[in-house]
């Protein structure tokens, strides 16, 4: 049935594309006058889709219906990050149409007309829920999402994808390893294909960015003006009809609120009712069944000495402190970015001599784009670091579950008590033979390209057991440890 489903899903999803593109066709081709507009405004001739219009339409229909389907056919919290990835994944349509018709707008209104996109991004990643057992599938999607916002990078846009296709990457591969039927497989392969593609098509259609008109309207008039005309406004309801008047007052709908001795005498009147508020008195409340300590009246004026707080309480009333970049004497600090998405240090003001500390950031990831001496990640969470070159060495301490990639190259790489950790190294940096030194490790894995470059990448496991045994006789005892082999 789920599969019936996901085909139905897909032929009307077809059908609505066909309907458009025979509108757009018709109305292109009719020399009828439009109709009026609201606001008085002129609604203007439909204007035909551009090619990357209808390349980006194409892209759509094969590469991301797909998936969209495949959320679906899963359902449940899967289903959720369908409808997300529809409405992203149409707006960058919207905006890619908008391009073609319109001039390249300043910062601020390119801000405000990617907002339903900005929207959307935030709202995968509070979809992210570590106690739903579809949490690599909500955090690998939340990773993947932000590639979409190509359309706004001021320069390379096929980068921009693929930091999001590699920040994805650890999620994601849980999945897979994690995957009991094909439907999971297919979750993760068609996402990966669907942003690799969208690097294909941008780089056919708009290698530098998005490329707006030389010659268009502004974008504020696209976005309140290039909708079909809107149908004649229906005529205003009618006025509310007129109160009714007031009803005479009648002796015999509310009685009269007693006061003073009035009401003590109607309680009197009540009779045996009036106990039937009262509470029942049991044994236990009753003098004569106390202790004689109870019953002498005397209350002890020594005042209660109030409760300490407990450590958790202290320690979670502290106050978290606000996430930042800051540089001092050729140190940079990004400290406390927590779900930031890509946080980035800002570009032309890092030197080959500076150093990166990068402290307590949790489901976000950081860029650094620039050459520089030396990089620590420290007490971070969920979170990716992404960098150029190096001339010194990278540290990873105190981490988990992060995922760290280079595309460039460290001579001297060292990761120390961190549980979970993802280490992707460029061709560059593996033909450079880097050191890699562990300690107090668990989870950690290096992924090294493949044989070809069409290849997938291969997945290679840190040892984390080692059996040691002691030879030698007494006075010269010697250690010798090796990794534990299984089977």
């Amino acid at each position: 049935m789920a599969t019936f489903d996901a085909v139905l899903q897909r032929f009307e999803a077809c059908v609505k594309r066909l309907e458009q593109i025979e509108g757009t066709v018709r109305a292109a081709q009719s020399s009828a006058p439009a109709a009026p507009a609201l606001h008085g405004k002129s609604a203007g001739p439909v204007t035909p889709a551009s090619p990357s219009s209808a390349a980006y339409a194409a892209y759509f229909d094969a590469h991301v219906q797909p998936f969209l389907s495949t959320c679906t056919q899963i359902g449940g919290d899967i289903e959720k990050i369908g409808r997300i990835a529809a409405t992203a994944f149409e707006f960058v349509g919207t905006a890619v149409a908008a391009a073609s018709q319109c001039t390249k707008p300043s910062d601020a209104d390119l801000r405000e007309f990617v907002e339903p996109l900005s929207k959307a991004i935030q709202e995968a990643h509070a979809l992210q829920d570590n106690r739903s057992k579809a949490y690599n599938h909500q955090a690998g999607f939340a990773e993947a999402l932000p590639a979409l916002f190509w359309i706004a990078a001021p320069e390379k846009p096929q980068t921009h994808v693929q930091n999001a296709v590699e920040a994805s990457t650890f999620y994601l591969n849980k999945v897979l390893t994690s995957a009991s039927d094909e439907a999971n497989k297919q979750f993760v392969k068609q996402i990966r294909n669907a942003l690799n593609e969208l690097k294909t098509y941008i780089k056919t259609n708009h290698p530098t960015g998005l490329s707006w008109s030389s010659s268009g309207k502004s974008i504020k008039q696209f976005s309140s003006g290039s909708a079909p005309a809107a149908p004649p406004c229906a005529p205003p309801p009618p006025a509310p009809a007129a109160p009714a008047p007031a009803a005479p007052a009648s002796s015999s709908t509310t009685a009269p609120t007693l006061t003073g001795m009035a009401a003590v005498f109607a309680q009197i009147n009540k009779g045996g009712d009036i106990t039937k508020g009262l509470s029942k008195v049991t044994n236990d409340m009753k003098s004569k069944n106390r202790s004689p300590e109870e019953r002498s009246g005397l209350v002890s004026d020594v005042p209660k000495k109030a409760a300490a707080p407990s450590r958790q309480q202290s320690k979670g009333s502290a106050a978290t402190k606000p996430p930042s970049i800051t540089h001092n004497q050729g140190k940079w600090f990004i400290e406390n970015y927590v779900n930031a998405g890509v946080v980035e240090l800002p570009a032309g003001e890092v030197q080959l001599n500076h150093t990166v500390y990068i402290y307590k950031c949790e489901g976000s990831t950081i860029k650094i784009g620039a050459r520089v001496k030396a990089i620590c990640m420290d007490n971070c969470k969920k979170s990716a670091l992404i960098f150029g070159d190096v001339v010194s060495t990278v540290e990873i301490v105190n981490c988990q579950s992060v995922e760290v990639g280079t595309t460039g190259s460290a001579p001297s790489i060292a990761i120390d008590k961190t549980h979970g950790c993802q280490l992707v190294l460029s061709e560059e940096c593996v033909k450079r033979d880097p050191s890699i030194v562990t300690s107090n490790i668990s989870e950690v894995n290096i992924r090294v390209p493949g044989p070809t470059e069409k290849s997938d990448p291969v997945e290679i496991p840190v040892p984390e057991q080692f059996i040691t045994k002691i030879s030698g006789n007494r006075g010269d005892y010697k250690l010798n440890t090796q990794q534990v082999s299984h089977g």
